[in-house]
């Protein structure tokens, strides 16, 4: 694909309620089955340091799959109300989604995260065209402000997306405990 058709390129799609819930599920299922193994054995298998096998065994038995962020502190990335160090407006065309895991104990919001629970960070991001060994590449950067990204909580565990009998009067989703 060449640069003008990257710069182009949409990154997501809109997809059926139906196909949500079934991906949601899946991953509900397979997520179980994966707790289930590393538990057995406690990573056992896998040749790596005691202390970053006690943060896998944390990641993998975590069952969240859901995390809420207020609109504000996603529109604060697209609405031109932040600023870099200089003081210029910065907005961006993208959400970037990312998965990561705490390195440390920490308390945010009331709530325990040991090291190795995962976490979730949202960040404002542009797409630019870079030279990389003299090539043209499509790459995204966070917005160059001084907080460039969110972190969750609340942490939520989402059975589906639409209202279904035995669920919380909502509807929408069961809340972790």
């Amino acid at each position: 694909m060449n640069i003008e058709n990257l710069m182009k390129k949409t990154y997501g799609e809109k997809i059926l309620l139906a196909d949500a819930n079934k991906m949601i599920k899946e991953f509900i299922d397979l997520n179980a089955i994966t707790v289930k193994s590393v538990k057995q054995d406690g990573g056992q298998g896998i040749n790596i340091e005691p202390s970053r096998r006690t943060r896998a065994v944390e990641l993998n038995g975590n069952r969240c799959n859901a995390f809420i962020f207020s609109k504000d502190l996603i529109m604060r990335f697209f609405d031109g109300g932040e600023e870099d160090e200089f003081g210029n407006p910065r907005s961006a065309n993208f959400l970037m989604v990312i998965l990561g895991a705490h390195t440390e104990d920490v308390v945010r919001d009331g709530q325990e995260f040991k090291a190795g629970s995962f976490t979730v960070l949202t960040a404002g991001c542009e797409r630019r065209v870079v030279k990389v060994n003299d090539e043209d590449r499509v790459g995204f950067y966070a917005l160059n402000i001084p907080e460039a990204a969110n972190e969750y909580p609340p942490h939520q565990v989402v059975l589906q997306l639409e209202p279904k009998e035995g669920l919380l009067p909502d509807g929408f989703f069961l809340v972790a405990e």
